[in-house]
């Protein structure tokens, strides 16, 4: 992939040609675009290796090989082909890499939803955060459900409460077909574009145990292992940007119980087809967190309204599906609802997705603060700890051997499952 880089004052563009070899499609996603830009704020020059990287992200689920107009440093060239298997140049020996500043800024992918706010809460007061703000092209018309009012109204609400925050406007989720991010951690791009001009030091995102270590899904990952870490990690820390992830060791229960209880909880809102203060109620995101943020609250919605939201969602993409994605947080939450409001699905769902602990869900799985820069380590830690206590040496087993591979192919389980699915479906809501 050819990538030509053109900045004029404030507006950066990237430019991409494919060559052979390079594969257009790749699963579902293919590459819809040829051009992206991101309306900056600043009109500096950018180290080529933070360019490089943000092209990188831009495309490199359809690349092994990336031609930048501008050459890099051979530290981070080595670095991407290291750990993602992409060759990068030009390399030109005389380019210093980008070093890490020492009085820096830490810096967060922002989104507006509660575990960014969770990670936000227990990062340093001084961290800078970033919002890809979401625009689209001149030719184009706004496409989809995707509304972003409500987050960035979080946005203006953290800069009234003083905090630090970029929107950054940019069309990069229309280089996708379908529209979406090219890569999950192109959502950084904003901060990484801006890293020289804020003298950031780390780069972090709300990346929870569920998505991190994959608890809740067939089988436990060390995080070590994973693309994020294992491929664009060293990318990150070879601009100077290591990689700070906050919330790495918390569960979704436990950043809900975070930005519940966080002075910037009141402006979390993690549905993006909502308006401010009214989420969607009918995607799988607001079912899951509405239902969470009841379990954890005690105030619930009515038997009703759960069931709508539920057929809402009765699809083998979401909730017609064995496992559930985060099904711990599903079975925290079904076990806990009160049993004298339920008609029965709700104790129809706990047999679903029963049978193992979850109390460890309320506390920190603290081999996860690896993944925080040492600098910034003991104070997240001590940040963590007001909020919720860590896993003594049996819950931190029960997560490492998390493995319900076998669970979900019994005939117990695939019963329980068709019987919820089929009341679900045929419950008359009058």
């Amino acid at each position: 992939m050819i990538v030509r880089t053109i900045q004029e004052g404030s507006t950066l563009t990237f430019e991409f040609t494919p060559e052979t070899g390079d594969e257009l499609t790749v699963g579902r996603a293919s590459l819809a675009a040829s051009t992206t830009r991101v309306e900056l704020d600043h009109s500096d020059e950018i180290h080529p290796d933070l360019l490089a990287l943000a092209a990188t992200l831009c495309v490199s689920p359809w690349t092994k090989s990336i031609k930048m107009s501008v050459p890099v440093s051979e530290g981070f060239a080595e670095a991407v082909l290291s750990g993602m298997m992409i060759a990068v140049g030009p390399v030109d020996s005389k380019i210093s890499s980008r070093v890490r500043p020492v009085d820096g800024y830490p810096s967060l992918s922002y989104s507006g939803g509660a575990d960014c706010t969770a990670a936000l809460t227990v990062m340093p007061a001084s961290t800078r955060s970033y919002f890809l703000n979401r625009i689209s092209r001149p030719s184009e018309g706004w496409k989809g459900l995707y509304n972003k009012d409500a987050a960035l109204h979080s946005c203006d609400s953290l800069a009234k409460e003083g905090m630090f925050i970029r929107k950054i406007e940019t069309d990069l989720e229309f280089l996708r077909n379908p529209v979406g991010f090219p890569h999950d951690l192109a959502n950084c791009i904003p901060a990484i574009l801006h890293a020289d001009f804020d003298c950031l030091d780390s780069i972090g995102w709300g990346a929870v145990l569920e998505s991190t270590y994959r608890v809740g899904a067939l089988k436990y990952r060390d995080y070590s292992f994973s693309p994020f870490v294992a491929g664009f990690g060293a990318a990150f820390a070879a601009v100077g940007l290591p990689v700070y992830n906050a919330v790495a060791g918390v569960s979704e229960v436990g950043t809900s119980l975070i930005s519940l209880n966080s002075k910037f909880g009141k402006y979390a809102q993690s549905c993006m087809r909502g308006t401010v203060g009214e989420p969607c109620r009918n995607c799988w995101k607001c079912t899951r967190k509405i239902l969470l943020d009841s379990s954890l609250t005690g105030k619930w919605p009515t038997y009703n309204e759960i069931i709508r939201m539920f057929k809402k969602v009765a699809t083998p993409t979401y909730l017609d599906r064995n496992p559930l994605k985060h099904e711990g947080v599903i079975a925290f939450m079904a076990e806990r609802y009160p049993v004298d409001l339920d008609q029965g699905i709700m104790r129809m769902l706990q047999d679903k997705v029963g049978g193992y602990p979850t109390g460890w869900m309320l506390h920190t799985y603290t081999p996860a603060l690896q993944f925080i820069p040492e600098d910034y380590r003991e104070l997240t830690a001590a940040s963590l700890r007001e909020y919720m206590p860590e896993m003594n040496d049996e819950e931190v087993q029960t997560v490492e051997s998390w493995d319900i591979r076998e669970l979900v192919k019994s005939d117990s389980r695939i019963r329980d499952h068709e019987v919820f699915m089929n009341s679900v479906r045929d419950f008359d809501l009058g």
